[in-house]
């Protein structure tokens, strides 16, 4: 019964449970922070590195984790799949890794590795992402050659490659890896989309004599040819992965890239 008499229905005297789960704080603070930038657009207000991994640490998480995703954000990375990819595979292929050393130092290692390993021609961005690209000048071809031959520059037939640094002072840096394979997946839906037209042909050239077989042969076409595109662009994926994870790997170790020449140098050493 209230002060003036009247009674109160439907309420009830328990305080509500109004905690926020951790799940959910992290994605209410990505809102926020989406809201805020909206807000603030004018002002362009920047966060540096170690205010973002303070902010980060009151809802529990890890400095190390906020520099690895902020490396993946430099790079352009979405762990979102879309349609083509959960269907023929992804576009782009990358690679994180924790590593003790400032940016600068990290970049370039990665610059040495993309360079000598892969054959690949590197610039730095103003915002210190790193991009590199096939070279297509006659010491390009050569070395794309000589590294083939080694088992080596596995990373050359990509469309491009873009690595990006994070550092703070609260946990070790991290350095992030990207490998657009675009390119090679267009090649894969080609093959796929040339055995599914070959099988239209063939059922088409048969309708006429057995024309109740076009209703099954047909999505056996189109099936045989999705296979195709898949299990190619499979193997693309599987190489491009190992090269991947085979750079990564020596850029976060600070071991020397290998040379295509490193042989004939040491061929030379011998006869001395």
């Amino acid at each position: 019964m209230g002060a003036d008499g009247t009674v109160s229905k439907g309420i009830s005297n328990t305080t509500p449970n109004t905690n926020v789960s951790r799940v959910n704080a992290e994605v209410i603070i990505r809102r926020a922070l989406e809201k805020a930038e909206r807000t603030n657009n004018a002002t362009e207000d920047e966060l540096d590195v170690n205010a973002l991994t303070a902010i980060a640490s009151e809802v529990g998480l890890p400095a190390a984790s906020v520099v690895e995703a902020l490396a993946e954000s430099r790079v352009g990375v979405d762990g979102q799949p879309g349609l083509i990819d959960r269907v023929v595979g992804p576009k782009t292929l990358w690679a994180t890794r924790a590593i003790p050393v400032d940016e600068e130092t990290a970049r370039r290692r990665l610059v040495d590795w993309l360079q000598a390993n892969h054959g690949l021609r590197s610039r730095i961005q103003e915002d210190g992402v790193v991009v590199a690209t096939r070279r297509d000048d006659v010491a390009g071809k050569l070395g794309d050659g000589l590294r083939k031959i080694q088992g080596m520059g596995g990373l050359s037939e990509a469309s491009t490659v873009r690595a990006a640094t994070a550092a703070s002072t609260d946990t070790d840096g991290s350095v992030c890896l990207a490998v657009d394979v675009g390119n090679k997946r267009l090649e894969a839906i080609a093959g796929g989309s040339a055995v599914t037209v070959v099988g239209v042909v063939a059922v088409g050239a048969a309708a006429v004599a057995a024309s109740p077989v076009v209703l099954i042969a047909l999505p056996i076409c189109l099936g045989a040819g999705a296979v195709t595109t898949r299990l190619t662009h499979q193997q693309t994926i599987k190489r491009f992965t190992n090269s991947l994870e085979e750079t990564m790997d020596g850029v976060s170790r600070g071991e020397r890239p290998p040379h295509p020449l490193d042989p004939l140098k040491k061929s030379r050493r011998r006869r001395r």
